[in-house]
């Protein structure tokens, strides 16, 4: 079976859907599903971006037997790495997504790409933060 590994709902900061409308969308295409929902703790809305697990994991196991998947988008950030090595070794996991959402201190949605930089320049900035924080 094909699944779906990247897919929030209203845990995460940048969606509202129900648990149970993904499932159905999901049947619907004949996929699995498995909800990654974001913890970001140095986004510059990190209240926004920090999933409450001990309420996820709680309330989404009853979705479980339908089998529904749990998982985190965790944000990876050189000043992060201790905190989100926890995370991802919660037990309750079934999947984890690594993402980069903050690149030297900038939130690359928010303010990294509207510096007057070149746009090579910055993708060679990202990339080599990247490169530095799955490197430890």
């Amino acid at each position: 079976m094909i699944f779906d590994t990247h897919v929030h709902t209203r845990y995460s900061g940048d969606s509202q859907m129900e648990p149970g409308e993904a499932i159905a969308s999901a049947s619907k295409l004949g996929l699995g599903l498995c909800l990654t929902e974001h913890v970001d703790y140095e986004c510059d809305e990190d209240e926004v971006f920090v999933t409450d697990t001990d309420s996820y994991f709680s309330e989404y196991a009853a979705y479980k037997p339908r089998g529904l998947l749990l998982g985190l988008e965790i944000g990876l950030t050189v000043n992060t790495r201790a905190i989100s090595r926890r995370t991802a070794s919660d037990k309750r996991l079934d999947f984890c997504v690594g993402s980069v959402h903050v690149v030297y201190g900038y939130d690359i949605y928010k303010s990294f790409w509207s510096q007057s930089v070149p746009p090579e320049e910055i993708m060679r900035d990202y990339l080599r933060y990247t490169l530095t924080v799955i490197d430890k």
